[in-house]
C-alpha cells in the first residue's frame, strides 16, 4: 500500500505538470486547439483572441515554405541599322513568331533623314537567348545592346508563403464564423474577413505579375535606316539664285498674308488717326481766328 504522503506528492507533481503544459503555449504567444475550444465553451471568442490567432497564422514556418527553382526576369534592349526597314521587319516578325513570342508595341516614324521602327517584344523566357542569337546573325554590329537578368526568387518565395498564410487565416475566420452565434462577434469576423480578402487579392496580383514577367521576357528592338544626304550632283549658281528668289517671294507673301489677318486693327487705327488729326486741325483754325480778332 502506498503511503498517503507519497500519494499527495504524486498528485501534486501531476497537477504542476498539467499547469506547466497549459501555461507554456500561452507564454510562446500561440493557442492550442484545446484552449480555443475551451474559450468558445466559456462564452465565445473576444477580439484579442482573434488578433492572437492572426499573429500565429501570419508567422511563416519552415514547413509552409515551398521550395522552388530560380525565378529570373530577363529584359533586353538592342538598336541597329538596316538596309531596308520593311524587309527587316518582316524577317523579325517571322523570328518572333517561330519562338512563340508576340509584338506588344509597334511605333514607327521619321526624324531628319532617318526612318525608324520601335518594337517591344514579349517572348517565352526559354526562347529569349535563341531569338537574340537569330537576330544577331543578320546584324553586322549593334549601336546599343543591353541585356539584364533580375533574380526575384526570394521575393517569389516570400509572396507565396504570405499568400498561403493569409488563405489559412481566411479559413480559420470562416470556421469561427460558422461556430459563433453572437451578432457582435459575427460582425467583427466579417470585417476581418473583408480585410484579409483584400490583402489576398493584392498579394495574388503581385504574384501573378511576377509569374508573367518570369515566364515571358521583354526585348526592346529599334531598327532604323538612314537615307543618303546627297546625290553627288553640284547645284549651279543660277539654280541657287532661283531658289533664293522663290524663297524671298514666299517670305513676302507670308508677310502680306500676316498683315491681312490684322485688317480690323488697321482700320480702327486709321480711323483714330483721322479723328485725332481733324480735331487738332480744328483747334489750330480756332486759335488763328482768335488771334485775328
Amino acid at each position: 500500500m502506498i503511503p498517503k504522503n507519497l500519494k499527495s506528492i504524486t498528485y501534486m507533481r501531476y497537477f504542476l505538470l498539467s499547469l506547466a503544459l497549459l501555461i507554456l503555449p500561452m507564454g510562446c504567444g500561440q493557442e492550442s486547439t484545446a484552449v480555443e475550444y475551451a474559450a468558445e465553451a466559456a462564452g465565445g471568442m473576444s477580439s484579442s483572441d482573434l488578433t492572437l490567432d492572426e499573429a500565429a497564422v501570419e508567422k511563416p514556418s519552415s514547413e509552409d515554405t515551398v521550395e522552388t527553382e530560380s525565378k529570373i526576369i530577363k529584359t533586353g534592349t538592342i538598336r541597329y541599322e538596316v538596309k531596308d526597314l520593311n524587309t527587316s521587319f518582316e524577317r523579325l516578325s517571322q523570328q518572333i513568331k517561330s519562338n512563340g513570342g508576340y509584338i506588344q508595341n509597334d511605333n514607327s516614324g521619321n526624324q531628319y533623314n532617318t526612318t525608324y521602327r520601335y518594337l517591344t517584344i514579349r517572348v517565352p523566357s526559354k526562347n529569349f537567348d535563341k531569338l537574340l542569337a537569330q537576330i544577331s546573325q543578320d546584324v553586322a554590329y549593334f549601336d546599343n545592346k543591353t541585356i539584364t537578368a533580375t533574380d526575384v526568387t526570394e521575393e517569389f518565395i516570400d509572396i507565396e508563403a504570405r499568400l498561403l498564410n493569409k488563405k489559412k487565416l481566411e479559413n480559420r475566420y470562416l470556421e469561427l464564423l460558422g461556430k459563433t452565434q453572437q451578432i457582435s462577434e459575427i460582425l467583427e469576423i466579417e470585417k476581418s474577413l473583408s480585410t484579409i480578402r483584400e490583402e489576398i487579392e493584392s498579394v495574388q496580383g503581385r504574384l501573378n505579375y511576377l509569374k508573367n514577367q518570369v515566364s515571358f521576357s521583354t526585348l526592346t528592338i529599334e531598327i532604323y535606316h538612314t537615307a543618303a544626304t546627297g546625290s553627288g550632283i553640284t547645284e549651279s549658281y543660277l539654280s541657287k539664285m532661283g531658289h533664293a528668289v522663290v524663297s524671298g517671294f514666299n517670305s513676302l507673301s507670308g508677310f502680306i498674308l500676316g498683315l491681312l489677318t490684322l485688317w480690323p486693327y488697321l482700320i480702327i487705327t486709321a480711323l483714330l488717326f483721322v479723328l485725332i488729326r481733324k480735331r487738332i486741325w480744328k483747334r489750330r483754325q480756332k486759335s488763328q481766328i482768335d488771334k485775328e480778332q
